[in-house]
């Protein structure tokens, strides 16, 4: 265990912190705080230091017994590893695609651009900008005229403080780009799908009124990260809940492959993000690989991997 205590030092900047001796970390007391703060934290550092401090309190001791022989702290950590590893290249592999919307930033920028030419293009692909500007000029008059002096008079501080010419810049100067925290929300899906699956399967022992389960916690610490990634613009708010769903598909996918490579009976319960109690049941076979299933409210579901893709849909953008 002491090597991967050391990997995720390496990794991420985890470890387990003696209080006292140590100085408390800076904790983002305010969303906006946390979204300034997310590019600067390592994807997987929360959730590797979540895993840390619950295997120091015993986690696994709680759990059911069969579960206690198939899952050490080294193999949670080696399962963990493997999730972010598929979580980073789904993530740059969405990041890449041309079919994606516009971020939010993106198009805030064409529009104005749109808006500040004299001769404005009525090409069908300013029509959208063109049927935006009017809707809000009929709904809300002054929005744009408050938006465009706030952006006025921060642009001076702005364009002074950064200097774009890179070999005089430094590596501190220059300000994070969306896609440094594309692999952030996948991540976190991932990675809080397994803490919850592994650690915190088995009915808990009663904690205090007014405090969340280890469980609960994991699923705010999830959509904090989301959330932090669409005040920065990055991404739509139907994105962000996405990138945590892929991520809680990989994390899924990966169990499946470690309780059917055990080939031995097994059972994980926990609630996914949309709060239905899930069941992964692993059966033993007579020789090569176990069979696992998946069932959600007590019905069997197909796996994240082999199901259909959902119908298309319309999505308002508030």
């Amino acid at each position: 265990m002491s090597d991967w205590v050391a990997w995720c030092a390496g990794q991420s900047g985890a470890g387990p912190r003696v209080a006292g001796l140590l100085p408390a970390p800076m904790v983002p007391e305010t969303p906006g705080a946390l979204a300034d703060a997310l590019p600067r934290i390592p994807a997987a550092r929360p959730f590797h230091n979540a895993a840390l401090a619950a295997l120091a309190r015993g986690a696994l001791s709680v759990s059911a017994p069969s579960a206690c022989d198939l899952w050490t702290g080294p193999r949670l950590f080696a399962v963990m590893a493997e999730a972010e590893r598929h979580a980073r290249r789904m993530a740059q592999e969405q990041v890449a695609r041309l079919d994606r919307l516009s971020r939010p930033a993106v198009t805030a920028a064409r529009m104005t651009l749109w808006l500040t030419r004299e001769e404005r293009d009525a090409a069908p692909a300013h029509a959208e900008y063109r049927a935006a500007a009017e809707m809000l000029a009929e709904q809300a008059p002054g929005l744009l005229h408050w938006v465009s002096r706030a952006n006025a008079a921060r642009r001076g501080l702005r364009r002074r403080g950064l200097a774009l010419f890179l070999p005089l810049a430094g590596v501190h100067s220059l300000k994070h780009g969306p896609s440094d925290t594309a692999a952030h929300a996948v991540v976190a899906g991932a990675l809080g799908t397994l803490l919850k699956a592994v650690l915190w399967h088995a009915p808990q022992p009663l904690h205090r009124i007014g405090a969340a389960a280890p469980a609960q916690e994991v699923d705010l610490l999830m959509r904090d990260i989301a959330r932090a990634r669409v005040m920065t613009a990055a991404c739509l708010p139907s994105e962000a809940f996405a990138d945590l769903r892929l991520g809680q598909a990989i994390a899924l996918s990966v169990l499946r492959e470690a309780m059917e490579r055990d080939n031995r009976s097994a059972r994980l319960t926990f609630r996914d993000l949309d709060g239905r109690a899930l069941v992964l049941q692993a059966h033993p076979r007579h020789f090569g690989r176990g069979f696992a299933e998946l069932r959600a409210e007590g019905q069997p579901v197909a796996w994240p991997q082999e199901s259909t893709p959902p119908a298309a849909h319309l999505t308002q953008v508030v």
